[in-house]
């Protein structure tokens, strides 16, 4: 839930029935009782939330969450997500996947976890065709239904 400029996780769980889409009653209570005291907190009330508009979601949860460099981080996130799947597939510790890619071992260690701030777009995608891949930048006008941005297929 998004109120301001924060976003308010009220709960999570994992789906334990093989049937039903209903949310167990135990679990709809706890989200109540905390979307009421966000609420508090924000000084509204309950049904100051349905007046409102909810913006549209997109596909992008970077985006939706109000990150500038939403698309630039989604395809780094693509890119690594494919890097780590290979040096996973193939069993390569850091430092064999450094001597591979021709990054440090630091630098493989953040790939691995996800710490992409400092590695840019490009060395991802050498670090990709260091293991074999085939990468592709495909520049097309946008269309009505394609908005323009970034899009990294792997």
């Amino acid at each position: 839930m998004r109120i301001a400029d924060a976003v308010h996780v009220l709960h999570a769980f994992q789906k334990k029935s093989k049937s039903g889409i209903a949310t167990p009653q135990p679990d709809a209570g706890l989200i109540e009782r905390r979307l009421k005291a966000v609420l508090t907190r924000y000084g509204l009330r309950e049904n100051a939330m349905s007046s409102k508009p909810t913006p549209k979601g997109t596909d992008n949860a970077l985006v939706d969450l109000g990150f500038d460099d939403a698309e630039e981080l989604s395809a780094k996130a693509a890119l690594a997500l494919k890097l780590n799947g290979l040096i996973a597939q193939r069993g390569l510790s850091q430092m064999q996947a450094s001597a591979l890619t021709g990054m440090t071992q630091a630098k493989v260690s953040q790939v691995r976890r996800y710490k992409l701030q400092n590695i840019s777009l490009e060395r991802l995608m050498l670090a990709l065709v260091s293991l074999d891949q085939r990468v592709e930048i495909v520049v097309q006008p946008a269309r009505r239904t394609h908005a323009p941005g970034i899009t990294v297929a792997a």
